[in-house]
């Protein structure tokens, strides 16, 4: 063994050490939630079984017998999505992200928990091999790189999942270092004497569970949660109940006597809301009017904003949570997903940033949320750190301010105490001259210090200012370093302003800039999501005012751009076009472009699908918007390039096979 592997040997021995001892005191902390043993009970075969589930699907009821019905009508749609999330990561395989295993030790001796730590994180952006591991991450451990699903069905130990229970994201958990729970036995082993792995080990990335768990938890109320329990008893579930033991009837009867009370009371509760920037519809300002007025009756009240998607429901959230704040109200707003709370949360920022009365708080790395993102100046942890310095005792605004107090009320004192001190500088500086000097031609015409300050040429000698630049320098000083800390907490404490004028100003200067372009490329699968997003890096990174975002259908779910560009991937003669046949992804991926919408995929594939797709080309076509990719010159040496790129004889004698689709639709 090489001084290096012995090196290496040591300090890994040391982090198992580490992480083996965190086990032994917090392991009673953890254990696989009820949708994890799900998950790891389902085979290879049944996650790409899309019918796995459906007899266990229903209908969701009108009305509900219990509290307890209307909460488990919910259950196995939530296990139906964790199957499709699977299916779709796995789907994906080739393209997932991945990161090495270099030290292992298994931590229970009853069931396969073992502590990992990972390599470094690859710096080239385009790698995959990039994975962090998180807690809630279900993951894939394997021995080969992800090339394709099929390395996954050739033997039973090829496939094996985990749990990531803890990950080093706190100071006392060691760095780069995990602890997963398995489904199986490890396929690879360890040396016992160096942790290291005895054949390659890696660790693929699948979908995390966290969000689900927390929906999970919520549907169980009580069965394992004392504070749930608690919950369940006290007031604050009677939302709740007003939800399961809604009748339609009395739901009618509301929503008409709301209706009139609207017609009544809108233009009054809405006065001085600044609403009028927000081009609303009827509908939408109603809504905002519903909600505004239930608000200010001061009683429990639950209401449903429901539309199809492109029909304005975010924008009608955003000018709900508006009115809040205009009123002065604390308002929490949560969301299943982090690009639904981004999306509100850029709007209101974009109309209110100047106010900074809104506090976004989450997982940053998760959220994406860099120094450079608007959304960094309401983000909580960014904001405390920027109000820090205001607060600390001899650097805060009410030293500054005690100080330029003291200054102007003492300053003759100051003027004294400061010369004295420079006098006792410079003694200094001559005791410790003659102290380690042994010769030194200049100690004759040194004088002592009494003869000095006596002199009357302080001030010429020492270089001392003289009192008016002290007193103005020092002013400005103490002056500049307030005003500092007032222009931070001024942008970054929260205020509740008098009236809507200031924010309507806001409001309209933002409203009528059309200056910027965002561009939005949804596919319906990650895996085409993770290749566009490496193929583009950060190309158009440094373009100020100019954004491109690559997402999932799911993850454009609740977002808009200016212009959108659906990618339908599938290219097939049987007219498969894989998950473009679910109505609801295809309304969210047709309804996110603000201006312009382009389609680009195989129309021969699209109009033999037996889908919706048939209409949207036969639409096209009929529009004129429906363009074949041979007929642009620069489209065509794109597709021919990607083709030499990729190494694609076949469809290099299928070029006529590629077809673009351009729709244009005014989105209102």
């Amino acid at each position: 063994m090489s001084d290096e592997d012995e090196f290496r040997s040591a300090e890994g021995s040391n982090t198992m050490e580490a992480v083996a001892s965190y086990w032994a005191t917090e392991k009673n902390r953890f254990g696989l939630g009820h949708l994890e043993q799900k998950v790891f009970s389902w085979s290879i075969r049944d996650i790409f079984n899309r019918d796995f589930l459906r007899h266990k699907v229903k209908t969701i009821p009108d009305t509900f017998e219990s509290f307890a019905t209307y909460l488990n009508s919910f259950a196995y749609l939530l296990i139906e999505e964790v199957h499709a999330d699977i299916f779709s990561s796995l789907d994906g395989y080739a393209q997932a992200s991945f990161i090495e295993v270099i030290q292992m030790e298994k931590l229970d001796n009853e069931k396969p928990i073992f502590g990992l730590e990972v390599a470094e994180p690859a710096k080239d952006v385009k790698s995959k091999e990039m994975y962090e591991p998180t807690e809630g991450d279900i993951v894939v451990i394997t021995s080969k790189k992800p090339k394709h699903v099929s390395d996954l069905t050739q033997n039973k130990a090829s496939y094996v999942l985990g749990s990531v229970l803890k990950s080093g994201e706190e100071d006392i958990f060691p760095p780069n270092c995990c602890i997963v729970q398995l489904s199986s036995a490890i396929p690879v082993e360890a040396d016992p004497q160096t942790k290291i792995p005895k054949g390659p080990l890696f660790v693929v990335f699948l979908i995390n569970m966290k969000t689900y768990n927390r929906i999970w938890k919520c549907l169980h109320m009580g069965s394992n949660d004392a504070n749930l329990v608690e919950l369940r008893n006290k007031r604050s579930s009677d939302l709740v109940s007003m939800v399961w033991q809604c009748k339609p009837r009395a739901v009618e009867d509301a929503r008409s006597s709301c209706f009139q009370l609207s017609q009544s009371s809108c233009h009054r509760s809405l006065d001085g809301l600044g609403l009028e920037q927000f081009n609303l519809n009827d509908s939408q300002l109603k809504a905002v009017a519903d909600c505004v007025l239930a608000m200010d009756s001061h009683s429990s009240a639950l209401k449903l904003l429901w539309g199809p998607p492109g029909t304005g429901k975010t924008k009608t959230i955003s000018t709900i949570l508006w009115a809040m704040l205009i009123k002065g109200r604390k308002t929490l707003a949560c969301a299943p997903t982090n690009t639904a709370i981004l999306e509100v949360t850029t709007r209101i920022v974009n109309l209110v940033g100047k106010l900074s009365d809104i506090i976004l708080y989450g997982n940053k790395k998760r959220m994406k949320i860099d120094n450079g993102n608007i959304l960094s100046a309401v983000f909580l942890d960014s904001r405390a750190k920027r109000l820090l310095p205001c607060f600390m005792p001899n650097t805060g605004w009410r030293h500054c301010l005690s100080s330029l107090i003291d200054l102007l009320e003492n300053s003759a004192t100051k003027y004294q105490l400061y010369i004295e001190d420079i006098i006792e500088q410079e003694s200094s500086k001559k005791d410790n001259y003659e102290k380690n000097s042994k010769e030194s031609e200049d100690k004759d015409n040194v004088c002592d210090n009494e003869e000095w300050y006596d002199s009357g040429d302080v001030e010429q000698t020492l270089m001392v200012p003289p009192f008016k630049r002290y007193l103005k320098d020092d002013y400005n000083r103490l002056s500049e370093n307030l005003y500092d800390c007032i222009d931070i907490l001024y942008n970054d404490h929260p205020r509740n302003p008098e009236t809507g004028k200031e924010l309507s100003v806001y409001a309209g200067e933002s409203v009528s800039t059309g200056s910027k372009a965002s561009v939005g490329v949804v596919s319906p699968y990650n895996a085409q999501v993770r290749a566009i997003q490496e193929k583009l890096g950060k190309t158009y990174s440094r373009y100020d005012g100019f954004s491109v975002k690559v997402k999932s259908v799911d993850g454009f779910q609740g977002a808009e751009e200016d212009i959108i560009i659906i990618s339908t991937v599938r290219s097939n003669g049987a007219g498969s076009v894989g998950f473009l046949t679910n109505l609801q992804r295809t309304n969210v991926a047709l309804t996110r472009a603000k201006h312009c919408l382009w389609i680009v995929g195989n129309g021969t594939t699209l109009s033999s699908s037996n889908s919706v797709w048939q209409k949207i080309i036969k639409d096209a076509q009929d529009r004129g918007c429906f363009f074949d990719v041979s007929d642009d010159k620069d489209l065509s040496n794109a597709v021919v390039k990607a083709i030499i790129e990729l190494d694609d004889a076949d469809n290099s004698l299928k070029m006529e096979s590629l077809h673009i689709s351009r729709a244009r639709f005014q989105v209102p």
